[in-house]
């Protein structure tokens, strides 16, 4: 019996450890749906900063992924843990689907931009076609030496 109040207070542990993955799963899909209105806005400030923001948040998951890995687990908080996992995967879904979207609108800014250059081309090659005068070597260049 001296061992189970160790093995409570560790499973305590890695609810604490999911709870606090739980709450960045929340405030990456919340920065992810920022994301997604600073792409519409093309405000590159603001898209920079949650990028950065969001990979931060990566690194953070990543340690907790390894420290869930290697805490012990027992049957009483096994329950607890259980509707948290579902929770993480409920969050989870929803920042894949938040993504998707992210992504989603940046190739379409992209393509957009991409349609806009090539406009642009055309129209200069269309204009190019009625130049008056051609470009000659200055004087000083027909020199022979």
């Amino acid at each position: 019996m001296e061992g189970r109040p160790a093995a409570t207070a560790n499973h305590g542990a890695l609810i604490q450890i999911l709870g606090k993955k739980l709450r960045i799963y929340a405030d990456y899909l919340t920065l992810t749906r920022q994301l997604k209105h600073a792409i519409a806005a093309d405000d590159m400030a603001r898209i920079d900063e949650l990028t950065r923001q969001r990979e931060d948040m990566m690194v953070l998951v990543n340690r907790m992924d390894r420290q869930i890995q290697i805490a012990p687990r027992d049957m009483e908080g096994e329950k607890k843990r259980s509707l948290i996992m579902e929770a993480l995967d409920t969050v989870l879904r929803q920042i894949i689907e938040s993504n998707n979207a992210c992504e989603t609108a940046a190739t379409a800014k992209c393509e957009a931009v991409k349609r806009e250059l090539l406009n642009s081309r055309r129209k200069g090659k269309a204009k190019s076609g009625y130049a008056v005068t051609a470009y000659r070597n200055p004087k000083f260049l027909d020199v022979r030496t």
